[in-house]
């Protein structure tokens, strides 16, 4: 098994080192043994794409993205930040783009299990998928969204129309 600079296993958790400084070890820390990418993003966090989902590690502080946050499947294979602040998420499953606070699912025959992400200079995202290279553009529409609960500051008349907006981020 592999050793952390002091020494102990590292499977399952994550060691930080700085040169001429105790190492310090984080167990347990990562949903599985197997990391596939990581990325840090502009803010110094780091961002880990599992086979039990996504980890966002800042200042030593681990916080799990998985199922339980609407994530569309765990086991996550890859991950890119593009050029509007949207993460993007390969999975088994195909592709999940991330917002800060929704995950949608990018549906289509063409994309299925994908490896990798890339984002080109023109702005289209290509996915490298077993079923081959995706091109992908993203549209600038916000997506159909079913309300499962809304919770208001008073009743509403059940035949009274409620307008909701949305905010769409470029």
């Amino acid at each position: 098994s592999q050793r952390s600079v002091d020494g102990r296993p590292t499977a399952g958790g994550l060691g930080y080192w700085v040169e001429g400084q105790d190492a310090r070890f984080f167990r347990d820390k990562l949903p599985t043994q197997s990391l596939e990418e990581m990325v840090v993003d502009e803010q110094g966090r780091l961002w880990a794409a599992t086979l039990g989902g996504i980890v966002r590690v800042e200042d030593a502080r681990f916080t799990a993205i998985d199922l339980g946050d609407s994530l569309a499947q765990n086991r996550v294979l890859c991950l890119c930040k593009d050029e509007r602040g949207y993460w993007w998420f390969g999975t088994d499953h195909g592709v999940v783009q991330y917002d800060g606070w929704t995950f949608q699912t990018i549906r289509s025959p063409h994309i299925g299990p994908t490896r990798r992400i890339l984002q080109s200079r023109a702005g289209p995202m290509y996915f490298a998928t077993l079923n081959g290279l995706v091109r992908y553009v993203p549209s600038i529409v916000a997506p159909k969204v079913r309300l499962l609960r809304v919770v208001a500051d008073q009743l509403y008349d059940g035949d009274a129309e409620i307008e909701i907006s949305t905010i769409v981020r470029q």
